[in-house]
């Protein structure tokens, strides 16, 4: 396999593993970790753009289903909304970090979305948060 699509590759795994609907957990990184002889810089600066863009896609979905979820317009359901989201945003940047955790990422930059999380802040933190997961994934364990 050429280094070009062992790295396509890891992309497309990244940002498919990223998505809150999938199942699967970074195979490809871990797999080329394991065989040792890609370069690991390359394989973070993938591996991160990749889960960026799968996390960017999910807070789109948030956004969505915030939309849809105020179309709805039942007064106690957005009542409990705003409730939570005082909440949300006591503890966003705690919360936020925790996406560097691979199951826990996906739906929190789905409730990010959800809970109208400015995107910059958004975008930052998430990718701050998986830079951090990848590259202790790569040199400490």
């Amino acid at each position: 396999m050429e280094k070009f699509e062992a790295f396509s590759l890891l992309f497309v795994d990244s940002f498919v593993s990223n998505i809150v609907i999938s199942f699967q957990r970074e195979l490809i990184f871990h797999s080329m970790k394991m065989f040792g002889n890609y370069n690991y810089l390359i394989m973070f600066v993938v591996a991160t753009c990749g889960s960026l863009c799968g996390n960017i896609v999910n807070y789109i979905f948030g956004r969505v289903a915030l939309n849809i979820f105020y179309s709805s317009k039942n007064e106690q359901n957005i009542l409990r909304h705003k409730n939570l989201t005082k909440l949300y945003y006591k503890y966003e940047i705690f919360i936020l970090l925790l996406m560097a955790f691979p199951f826990w990422g996906s739906i929190i930059s789905l409730f990010s979305g959800f809970f109208k999380t400015r995107f910059l802040k958004f975008v930052g933190l998430g990718c701050f948060a998986k830079m951090c997961y990848y590259a202790l994934e790569l040199y400490i364990f």
